[in-house]
């Protein structure tokens, strides 16, 4: 599952969109938690004084995991077409932020060298098409044609 998630997104790619929605509704019962959250790597090169062009919320004094809140369009972590709105960041380097504070991970980035590695769990939940597919009585002949 993450390999699809890591698929370039995007905007409106119905293929993407058509793999999630055969492994939200046919594989998920085989998947390990972490493979259907979708926890992938990403890896970002940057130059000396720039940004990610990333916005981060959330820390351990703030309420919920460290997440990306915004990316700047044409930033480094848009352009790089690996991370999405709603995404959490789990690592950077190598260094786990769950018990980092806001401003410890803020710094972090900006003090961060060129490579930057990131540990990211994409945000995955039912979409309206998956919900209507679950409503509907053709779950598994949806999941036979494909599988």
């Amino acid at each position: 599952f993450s390999t699809i998630l890591s698929l370039p997104h995007r905007r409106g790619s119905a293929v993407k969109r058509t793999l999630i929605l055969i492994v939200d509704l046919c594989l998920r019962p085989y998947l390990s938690a972490e493979e259907y959250r979708g926890v992938t790597t990403v890896e970002l090169m940057k130059r000396e004084g720039s940004s990610l062009g990333l916005t981060i919320s959330g820390g351990s004094d703030k309420d919920g995991k460290p997440r990306v809140s915004n990316l700047r369009p044409g930033g480094l972590a848009a352009r790089s077409d690996q991370l999405n709105m709603g995404d959490y960041i789990k690592s950077v380097n190598g260094i786990n932020l769950s018990k980092l504070r806001h401003d410890e991970i803020i710094s972090l980035l900006k003090n961060i060298g060129e490579r930057v590695v990131l540990e990211v769990e994409h945000a995955v939940g039912h979409s309206s098409q998956t919900q209507a597919l679950l409503a509907s009585s053709h779950v598994d002949s949806f999941c036979a044609s494909y599988l």
